[in-house]
């Protein structure tokens, strides 16, 4: 299974100006560092929790197609499309008849009762794709206060690991699967 990231939120969680002070940086001699630190900071943390902080767009590459397929990117607000390639490498869209988005166990649910055209046309490497958003509706704060200290952390340790400490905060909100 992989994941692509076809659009991006169209905010992040804190402004430059929300970073500035937090880190106490007067000068704007450095506004496109932490512009960027903002960004990376916003991604780390999505990537270290498992969580997409705002609305986002993936595509979900799977060579087979399971009954139930758990999202790693949460939480699930929508699958838009659900698609198989054939063997001559032409898409195809599956009937969203044949399927339920399952938004609170953040899973796309094939139904069993169905014949799906794409379990006998697709191929077997890549041969399914699935269109979905996932996000919050609004930041969550708690995220807003750990992309101000990682900002001004890395701003500050500029060749440094992250520190054990914002690791472990940042943990906490990790969603795991059972």
């Amino acid at each position: 299974m992989m994941y692509k990231l076809i659009a991006e939120p169209a905010q992040e969680p804190i402004t430059l100006a929300e970073a500035k002070a937090f880190a106490r940086i007067d000068v704007s001699d450095d506004d496109a560092i932490i512009t960027e630190l903002i960004t990376r900071a916003r991604k780390f943390i999505e990537e270290m929790t498992s969580l997409a902080l705002f609305d986002q767009t993936w595509d979900c590459y799977l060579d087979e197609m399971p009954t139930v397929l758990r999202f790693h990117v949460t939480p699930l607000k929508s699958v838009t499309g659900l698609y198989y390639t054939d063997v001559d490498g032409s898409e195809f869209t599956e009937d969203a008849a044949h399927y339920i988005a399952d938004t609170y166990g953040d899973r796309l649910i094939m139904k069993q009762d169905e014949v799906y055209e794409g379990y006998t046309y697709a191929r077997n490497w890549i041969g399914w794709r699935v269109r979905f958003q996932a996000g919050e509706t609004s930041y969550p704060e708690w995220s807003k206060d750990l992309t101000k200290r990682l900002v001004a952390f890395m701003y500050d340790n500029r060749d440094e690991e992250i520190s054990p400490a914002l690791m472990s905060e940042i943990a906490r909100h990790k969603v795991w699967y059972l």
